[in-house]
């Protein structure tokens, strides 16, 4: 399967730079029956079951970006993931100029370049960057928002359910949800919460030209147990599982078996999903609009049909919906 099948051309102005209040963006609806519904995302209480049971990623968005100055030159880096003590995986710009045995200070640390190869830089800190990056550190909003991030974005870039602390890109699809919402959601269906910190693995362009090469990398996920025994019982009934994001599907594909038996609750995963790939546990996905050629936008492919979602996303080209990140919002039923 070739990667440029998953191609479309999207206009620079459909990609949303600012977010629109929660709940007021608008819903693209693919129901089971093929038609394509448009609606507002408060709406999707309305679309909920009560045999639905809808499950969000509770991970927390870090600011993870630092931009810092050396010799008067502009740098920045995007904390990855912590190796060890002090020691983090990192992406820089210039990468180039972060050449191993670099030293360097962003005040009060002092940093120094231990490693490096084609993609990440491993770079040690005197001290626990992370109980400075309050000070330091910055929402990382995606490149493709050309904008610096405001003050406002700390808390329109995080899901009104966060709770845990590690991802450096938000689960999307969970910032429709207001407050009010996820309570009227509550009163109508369950919602449970999981985890999986989002890291390159979620946004990495895919790169090779046959989609089967493409490699993820590995993210970090929990489910709790007594979650996990509740997504199995209410399998084994007959309920349907909605997964809020792209996120969530991985890690529950990830945690359970082709028979429902809980296979890991917690761990990395590196799990790649597309078209050809059996669902076992996700019916419903609540989800954004992708990037072109992305790993996000295959995963969606394989949820129900390629020639679908690109009729969808054609659809909502033509009727100027807003794209990625802080954009509008698809409900798909298998």
């Amino acid at each position: 399967m070739r990667v440029e099948e998953f191609d479309f051309n999207l206009p620079n102005e459909l990609i949303a730079q600012y977010p629109l209040p929660r709940g007021k963006s608008r819903l693209l609806y693919l129901p089971s029956n093929g038609t394509i519904i448009h609606t507002t995302f408060a709406n999707i209480v309305n679309i909920l079951s009560k045999n639905d049971v809808v499950i969000a990623n509770d991970s927390k968005v870090i600011p993870a970006r630092i931009r810092f100055s050396i010799s008067d030159k502009k740098y920045e880096m995007l904390l990855i993931k912590r190796l060890y003590n002090n020691v983090w995986k990192i992406l820089a710009k210039p990468a180039r100029k972060f050449r191993k045995g670099l030293e360097f200070e962003i005040n009060p640390l002092k940093c120094k370049v231990i490693g490096k190869d084609n993609e990440y830089i491993t770079v040690e800190f005197s001290e626990d960057i992370e109980n400075h990056l309050e000070s330091l550190g910055e929402i990382p909003l995606p490149p493709y928002i050309k904008r610096l991030p405001t003050q406002e974005d700390k808390s329109h870039y995080q899901t009104v359910y966060a709770q845990k602390p590690g991802s450096i890109a938000a689960p999307t699809a969970g910032l429709h949800f207001s407050k009010q919402l996820v309570k009227s959601i509550k009163e109508k269906a369950e919602l449970l919460l999981i985890t999986l910190h989002v890291g390159p693995g979620t946004f990495r362009p895919v790169r090779t030209e046959q989609v089967e090469h493409h490699k993820m990398d590995k993210e970090l996920f929990s489910i709790d147990e007594e979650t996990a025994y509740k997504i199995r019982e209410y399998k084994l009934k007959g309920y349907k599982i909605v997964a809020v994001g792209t996120t969530t599907v991985r890690a529950l594909e990830s945690c359970f078996d082709k028979d429902l038996n809980i296979r890991k609750l917690q761990g990395y995963t590196d799990l790649f999903i597309y078209p050809g790939y059996k669902f076992k546990v996700v019916d419903k996905l609540i989800t954004n609009f992708h990037l072109p050629r992305s790993s996000l936008l295959m995963l969606v492919s394989a949820f129900i049909n390629k020639e679908k979602i690109l009729k969808a996303y054609s659809e909502a080209i033509k009727l100027r919906y807003r794209f990625y990140s802080y954009g509008d919002a698809m409900f798909i039923e298998k």
